[in-house]
């Protein structure tokens, strides 16, 4: 069947700073989006290990209005991973969702009340030659030269239609598993991402931490940084930037065991290592 192009590890106990409000649906991650350096970015490019043993990949372009840029994407069961080259102003994107697609209009109406003001578009995607909607996006309003973006999401309804046409259920079956069907591949190693550990501006860290608050997203102070508490198990560090900013380090939950547990170097400063057991551990600020 030919595939779509689209347009466009340490448990922890954590007591949450809040709470979501009651009939507000949990957050979950949808999608993150990160930038790299242009060495680390060419070797992504390069490898044929990510692009054809680690994760279902696409080299793809997003559409938002009239703006194209090229992304690569590594996609999970329930999420995906975006890789953009360069560390400037608004090079890691924080996607959060819910696990169910129609309960995130809630979401964003509970934000709203919180104060929160979005700019909201819609993505779309190239399907058998024509372009069609992906998912909706509410962007937060931030700075010109945040080095953070964050922005609610949902598949569009056009999504679980077509989804139908392949498993004959209905429309309203909305959850995340069903709109990444057609993407995710269960015989590639990344199942889940689990953690994330991303150095930002500690003003920028601030910011977030009001934001979470006023949208009722749960997280925990950790110093002067934070760590946001997602379901199903995902957590997000955020620590300062006191020196560079970007990436530091993302956590992953394997289909199965890679045997020999073995190690790939990308880029000047990254590894990416498996093991033990079904885990993974892509580390991006190596000495």
């Amino acid at each position: 069947m030919k595939r779509p192009v689209l347009m466009m590890a340490v448990a922890m106990w954590l007591a949450p700073i809040t709470m979501p409000a009651q009939g507000v649906p949990d957050v979950v991650l949808g999608h993150l989006r990160i930038g790299l350096d242009s060495a680390t970015w060419h070797d992504v490019q390069r490898s044929e290990f990510l692009h054809r043993q680690f994760a279902a990949y696409q080299w793809a372009s997003t559409q938002i209005g009239e703006t194209r840029q090229r992304r690569h994407l590594f996609f999970g069961r329930r999420q995906w991973l975006e890789f953009a080259e360069g560390e400037d102003a608004h090079s890691i994107v924080l996607g959060l969702s819910t696990e169910e697609s129609r309960r995130t209009p809630q979401l964003v109406a509970a934000w709203r009340r919180g104060g929160v003001a979005f700019d909201s578009t819609t993505v779309s995607r190239v399907v058998a030659d024509s372009l069609r909607p992906w998912y909706f996006r509410w962007r937060v309003s931030s700075g010109s030269n945040a080095m953070l973006t964050t922005e609610l999401t949902a598949f569009h309804p056009r999504v679980f239609h077509d989804a139908g046409v392949r498993d004959s259920l209905p429309d309203d079956f909305t959850n995340r598993a069903r709109a990444l069907a057609s993407e995710y591949l269960p015989d590639r190693s990344f199942s889940e991402l689990t953690g994330a550990t991303l150095a930002i501006p500690a003003t920028e860290i601030q910011q977030l931490r009001a934001l979470l608050r006023s949208g009722g997203a749960e997280f925990v102070d950790e110093g002067e940084g934070l760590v946001l508490l997602l379901g199903a198990g995902v957590r997000l560090r955020f620590i300062p930037a006191w020196e560079r900013p970007g990436v530091r380090r993302l956590e992953f939950h394997l289909t199965e065991a890679v045997p020999a547990n073995p190690t790939y170097r990308l880029g000047p400063k990254s590894r990416l290592q498996f093991g033990p057991g079904r885990v993974a551990v892509w580390d991006f600020d190596l000495p």
